[in-house]
């Protein structure tokens, strides 16, 4: 079975702002990350593909291909846990 790209669709004020970001000397590697991301995704590129040219893992691509698609370039942002614990981080349980 083929593996299908899945496209994602862009204004042209999106793609503008992302190719700034992508080109971007000022934002974090991984701001200019997910920017590249979504242009590889826009560009009918598949998941596998995107993470072999960005040097990411398949499931990154996933994850802010999807965030895009649900919010935007807002999606993109970077997000902060406050103070709840990381899904996945160890907690200090002592045993009894």
């Amino acid at each position: 079975m083929p593996n299908c790209a899945r496209v994602v669709n862009l204004t042209d004020g999106q793609r503008l702002e992302l190719e700034r970001r992508a080109k971007s000397r000022e934002l974090t590697q991984r701001q200019i990350e997910r920017a590249h991301i979504v242009l590889l995704a826009a560009g009918g590129l598949p998941g596998r593909e995107i993470a072999r040219r960005v040097g990411c893992s398949e499931p990154t691509v996933v994850l802010w291909r999807r965030r895009f698609e649900e919010e935007g370039l807002a999606g993109l942002r970077e997000r902060r846990w406050g103070s709840r614990a990381r899904p996945g981080a160890f907690m200090n349980v002592s045993a009894e």
